[in-house]
């Protein structure tokens, strides 16, 4: 529940950061990554972009985000050392190790499936979404603003949202990531299910239920293309985070002016990050 949530994420903060201010005295930063999230874009239609300055909406109970936030700048109050606040979007970067919201990697495994079964490649969505506005932040990005604001004395104790400077429609995304892969997807794609109210939450078909078959399959086109260590790649596949975020019937995007008014330049092209992204974990043995 969000209730746990907040008790357990907040709990774990505070620790750290007490534990933090005890050991270190010359400390100069802390710098807590949260999301979009604070935005409430989990939750249901906001403001968009959203911008640092915007108002909460929702009670500090729905999101764990508010309490540590407001910990952290407590506990700076009179001391020497700033805070700042970092907001990325979904994140796209790779790593050999498994965590719970890895979008780029599933998309991996579901094209590199499809390109074994010889089948078309559908996102697993809906309409709105589907042709929605969507932006998406590449993880050296984040690193490099972190950087830039935790060690520019004008930064001290400001929130900053990161992306990677651009927008885009899956409906026109989905088919050049599909490509990639040599798998077939089209942006006229067909959907089964009819437009969803704004709000509601919706699937054409669930990549949790569609994923149950196919490790046979991808040990198989591991073994194909003698790669046996992406045998166990399969397991960091994060299915059932990634139909939580295309079943949004709504777009949620974030505005980097701030951050560019402070003078960060940083940016990339989102199907760049993607594609940087498939090619390391190619690099890594992670997929064939």
């Amino acid at each position: 529940t969000f209730e746990e949530l907040n008790t357990a994420n907040r709990s774990l903060f505070e620790n750290f950061l007490d534990s933090l201010i005890k050991v270190a005295p010359a400390l100069e930063n802390v710098t807590l990554q949260t999301g979009g999230k604070h935005y409430n874009v989990h939750l249901h239609p906001v403001s968009s972009p959203a911008r640092e300055e915007d108002p909460r909406v929702k009670e500090t109970i729905d999101n764990f985000y508010y309490p540590q936030e407001d910990y952290l700048i407590e506990r700076q109050k009179g001391s020497k050392w700033v805070w700042n606040v970092i907001r990325p979007e979904a994140i796209i970067g790779s790593t050999q190790k498994p965590n719970g919201m890895n979008e780029a990697l599933t998309l991996a495994l579901y094209f590199s499936i499809c390109k074994k079964l010889g089948s078309d490649a559908p996102m697993p969505t809906n309409q709105r979404y589907w042709n929605g506005v969507d932006d998406v932040s590449y993880a050296p990005l984040i690193a490099d603003l972190t950087i830039f604001a935790s060690t520019n004395p004008r930064c001290g104790n400001e929130a900053f949202n990161v992306t990677n400077g651009d927008y885009f429609t899956w409906r026109y995304m989905w088919p050049r990531l599909a490509a990639y892969f040599g798998v077939k997807a089209t942006s006229d794609q067909v959907f089964i299910k009819e437009v969803p109210k704004e709000g509601d939450v919706q699937l054409d078909f669930t990549l949790g239920e569609w994923s149950t078959d196919k490790r046979e399959i991808w040990d198989k086109l591991c073994e194909e293309k003698g790669v046996q260590s992406a045998k166990s790649t399969f397991d960091f596949g994060t299915w059932h985070f990634q139909d939580w975020v295309f079943q949004r019937s709504w777009s949620a995007t974030l505005s980097v002016n701030k951050a560019r008014k402070f003078g960060w330049t940083g940016h990339i092209d989102s199907y760049r990050s993607f594609i940087e992204t498939f090619d390391r974990f190619r690099a890594y043995g992670m997929i064939p």
